[in-house]
């Protein structure tokens, strides 16, 4: 089928632009913080380069910088002051787009199936790109214009099923998992991706869930491939669970 290229709208550029516009001010973004000083530093607090960060006895706070994820563990005092020396491409790596379906398919289950515990619990598997929508969730979802979207789902050892399709429901799909699989491709051809638009996922399991996407399409050439710079721009477009998936692949993967 003729892959249709999602328009790109003003205000996706704008979503863009705010973030490459942040990032060149914020040092590091907060991932998560726990203990006594949490609430002076919540998710998504920006910190400028040359910060200083003091912590308490049990504070333990994970930011993303320019390299990927550092972890401050209080008590003590610690500068922000811009010097990376763990870039090992991780970020750039999972911003790619990917344009061959199939095998992102192969890559997706075979990931997920290395990264089940001995419990076989979802936390486990991570995607190994953030261009993924995912369909327990819903909400924006970021993509690079012209790309490809994949639909993700939590892990489950069966096989599911599901319908993806326009608000109206005048277009309407339906799309499989195979068992052990996180991830398959969004029917682009029969459902055009297009920024601004939403869309709608229906689980046919046992109980009956709907969720919705927002698609927010991003220019390719000026998307950030660091990962400070790429998480701003997923937090200032909405896209949270994708700020999410590419914090926890860079504390997993860049170690």
């Amino acid at each position: 089928m003729r892959l249709v290229r999602a328009a790109m709208l003003p205000a996706a550029s704008c979503a863009l632009l705010a973030g490459s516009t942040v990032i060149g001010h914020a040092q590091s973004i907060v991932v998560r913080s726990t203990g006594p000083s949490a609430n002076s530093h919540p998710k998504g607090q920006r910190l400028q380069q040359g910060a200083i960060v003091t912590l308490r006895n049990g504070d333990i706070i994970t930011i993303l910088d320019k390299a990927g994820t550092r972890v401050l563990r209080g008590p003590g005092t610690f500068r922000l002051d811009g010097v990376v020396v763990r870039d090992n491409g991780v970020a750039a790596r999972l911003s790619r787009s990917l344009g061959d379906p199939a095998a992102l398919r192969s890559t997706l289950r075979a990931g997920a199936v290395r990264g089940l515990g001995n419990a076989g619990t979802a936390s486990a598997a991570l995607p190994e790109t953030i261009w993924l929508a995912d369909v327990d969730a819903g909400g924006n979802v970021c993509m690079p214009k012209g790309g490809r979207l994949f639909l993700w789902r939590h892990a489950t050892v069966a096989g599911r099923s599901g319908s993806i399709g326009t608000t109206d429901d005048r277009v309407k799909l339906n799309v499989q998992w195979p068992a052990q699989s996180w991830g398959t491709a969004w029917p682009i051809g029969a459902l055009p991706l297009a920024d601004g638009a939403t869309y709608r996922f229906t689980d046919q399991g046992p109980v009956s869930k709907t969720v919705e996407f927002k698609i927010v399409a991003l220019d390719p050439t000026v998307l950030p491939t660091d990962a400070a710079g790429l998480g701003a721009v997923l937090l200032d477009s909405g896209c949270t669970a994708q700020f999410d998936w590419l914090s926890s692949s860079l504390e997993r993967l860049g170690r």
